[in-house]
């Protein structure tokens, strides 16, 4: 009765089998955030004074040897403020992936810019945000509504705040004040 026993486990065991491959795969570091959190704010502050506030549902940062980068899997809502607190511009967006040592935010899937200032708006599938250019650019389609028109092209450029704009290739009714 024990021989029968023995053989049948030792039939079981050696009958699973394990890739080592998909065991890796599946364990890798790389696959699992170094840091993970749900419902965040992050406040960014010069000299005392609020400059960005970012929302999130969910963070998740990877740090790794190569590259370090932050994941929002569920999109961000980012709001920039004035030296006196004033709400200048925002976005929001479904996806985005904020890369630590380049300090560069892509942000991807219904992405709206506003200026609230000049009450402009930018719509886009992909924008990225060179922080320390203090640039924003896309080279995707952008449809822009202003209080008098609304502009559509290939792509675009500008200042963080969503001044200073470029539009490629550009399309739509332009109204000129003369």
């Amino acid at each position: 009765m024990k021989k029968v026993i023995f053989i049948i486990l030792v039939f079981i065991i050696f009958s699973c089998e394990n890739k080592i491959e998909e065991i890796n795969n599946l364990t890798h570091e790389e696959n699992f955030p170094d840091i993970s959190a749900k419902n965040i704010e992050i406040i960014y502050t010069d000299n005392g004074k609020v400059k960005v506030i970012l929302f999130a549902k969910k963070l998740e940062k990877y740090i790794q040897e190569k590259k370090t980068y932050t994941e929002f899997e569920k999109g961000i809502n980012v709001k920039f403020f004035d030296e006196n607190g004033i709400l200048e511009s925002s976005m929001v967006s479904d996806y985005a992936r904020y890369y630590d040592k380049k300090h560069i935010f892509v942000a991807e899937s219904n992405v709206i810019a506003k200026n609230h200032l000049k009450n402009e708006q930018l719509n886009t599938e992909y924008l990225v945000w060179e922080q320390e250019k203090e640039l924003i650019y896309s080279d995707k389609f952008v449809k822009i509504t202003r209080k008098d028109n609304i502009i559509y092209g290939n792509g675009f450029q500008a200042d963080q705040n969503f001044t200073n704009l470029k539009i490629r290739e550009v399309k739509g009714i332009i109204s000129i004040n003369e």
